[in-house]
């Protein structure tokens, strides 16, 4: 079968998005499939630090603009990149056509008074081909966090999640979202099509896997990866560290973003913090394999790629009962908090209940170890391309 992967990004390599294309490609052509990648071109500044082999596929490159000047990074198409990814669909004449992010894949994205048109789906179309938009960021709880004055307030935040359930409900016939706890997020803000929803995302157990590491006396290790921006709730670190107080405590840090800088200015000087930048995802692994905790404070994700990495190396996790979180409930493998915990002064609750319950990290641990296997890349995308077989009669 020939498949056209679509991506908003294939860049940094701690992006989510690109590790599961990355997982994709090398899955599907594992399968024998024949491959085309299309991803954003990246200005040159960037193109020593694109972190993916792309040996499984044939690529084809579209221009893009950054989104923000803040993030240059987060890629759109440009007018003529419409044009560009038409040209290679054509070309290559897909059996199916997957989308990741298809709400990233739009021309002027910005201007929000143009009607929203996906790249590639006029050429799709006109092939008779199936398309598969696969949602992996919740992209109006981003907006509502960290976009303009004008998205943030209520009623700009309930604008953009119709029109962004609507881009999907006028593009598509279905949708796949990667884990189940989203599926409701996604029909409460006004998606109307089907759902197909599942544990679609996994880790490289290559990577991440259990080592040896006993909980003994001593600082409680607490590690956190991801990047530090608002709409992670990273601006709470410095509340977090105050109500660690004098506790014995190690908090290791690891992702860059806008608000490093702040934090390293106010968190700097203590030396139970460290901020280790971005590494790559063997030295994460090293990293995990000292912890006691993985804690998030991420109430955005569709699907948590880091706590299922710590997850996948016996770490217990913490993290804010919202969204992804929502599926370790009742497995034991760490602690889900209210999300009204996720201020300044509920660091002080979140810290007593992470103190409290630190004697059960060996246990948690235990059961995180148990699970692990469980987390592969080949069994998760393994369930997806069943569940899309049977959802497209096709034999993927």
């Amino acid at each position: 079968m020939r498949i056209a992967i679509l991506t908003e990004g294939y860049f940094p390599e701690v992006s989510g998005v690109t590790l599961a294309v990355a997982n994709h490609l090398e899955f599907l052509r594992g399968r024998g499939h024949e491959l085309l990648l299309i991803h954003p071109e990246y200005p040159a500044s960037m193109q020593q630090s694109q972190p993916r082999s792309t040996a499984a596929a044939t690529v084809v490159t579209f221009d893009s603009q950054p989104l923000t000047r803040d993030r240059i990074e987060v890629r759109t198409p440009t007018v003529q990149a419409a044009v560009q990814v038409d040209r290679a669909l054509r070309e290559f004449r897909p059996d199916l056509v997957m989308y990741h992010n298809p709400d990233r894949l739009i021309p002027e994205l910005s201007k929000v008074w143009k009607k929203p048109r996906v790249v590639g789906l006029a050429a799709a179309k006109s092939l008779g081909v199936p398309m598969v938009p696969v949602i992996h960021t919740l992209l109006p709880l981003y907006i509502a966090r960290t976009g303009p004055w004008l998205w943030r307030n209520p009623l700009g935040a309930w604008l953009a999640q119709r029109v962004w359930a609507q881009l999907h409900n006028q593009s598509f016939d279905f949708a796949v979202t990667v884990d189940v706890a989203a599926r409701a997020y996604l029909q409460r803000i006004g998606l109307r099509l089907p759902l197909l929803a599942g544990a679609y995302n996994g880790v490289d157990t290559r990577v991440f896997y259990p080592q040896q590491h006993d909980r003994k006396e001593g600082p409680l290790h607490i590690c956190m990866v991801g990047r530090l921006a608002a709409e992670k709730n990273m601006q709470l670190l410095p509340a977090l560290v105050a109500a660690l107080g004098n506790a014995p405590f190690l908090l290791t840090v690891v992702g860059a973003g806008p608000l490093l800088s702040s934090l390293q200015q106010q968190l700097g000087g203590r030396p139970q913090v460290r901020f280790l930048g971005w590494r790559s995802s063997v030295e994460i692994a090293q990293v995990l394999s000292h912890a006691d905790i993985y804690l998030s404070l991420s109430d955005t994700e569709s699907y948590s790629l880091t706590a299922s990495e710590a997850l996948a190396c016996g770490v217990p996790v913490v993290a804010p009962r919202a969204l992804a979180f929502e599926r370790l409930d009742g497995l034991g493998v760490g602690m889900l908090f209210p999300p009204s915990w996720l201020s300044t002064s509920g660091m002080r609750l979140l810290v007593g209940s992470l103190l409290e319950l630190a004697p059960r990290v060996p246990a948690w641990s235990s059961a995180a170890r148990l699970l692990a296997p469980s987390l592969s890349w080949e069994l998760a995308l393994g369930r997806l391309f069943t569940d899309l077989s049977v959802r497209l009669r096709l034999t993927i």
